[in-house]
C-alpha cells in the first residue's frame, strides 16, 4: 500500500509520512530494545532484581495469565 502511494507523484508525500510513522511506532523502539539488551551492565542489574523479586514476579505473571484467559474466555 504504501509503495503505491510512494509510486504516483500526487500522493508521494502521505507515504513518506507513512513510512515514517512506521519507523517510529515499530522500528524505534526495537532498535531501543536491541541497545538495552547489548549493554552488559544493565542486563546484570535485571538479572540481580529478578533474583531479588523472584515471588513477586511469579505471583504477578500469574496474576496476568489468570487476567488475559478471562479476557478470553469472555470475549
Amino acid at each position: 500500500m504504501v509503495l503505491g502511494l510512494l509510486h504516483d507523484q500526487a500522493t508521494y508525500l502521505k507515504g513518506v509520512g507513512y513510512l515514517i510513522f512506521y519507523n517510529v511506532v515499530f522500528v524505534l523502539p526495537l532498535a531501543i530494545i536491541l541497545l538495552m539488551a547489548s549493554d552488559g551492565a544493565l542486563l546484570e542489574k535485571v538479572r540481580a532484581w529478578q533474583q531479588k523479586e523472584n515471588r513477586l514476579m511469579r505471583f504477578g505473571g500469574g496474576v496476568a495469565m489468570i487476567i488475559l484467559g478471562a479476557i478470553i474466555f469472555l470475549i
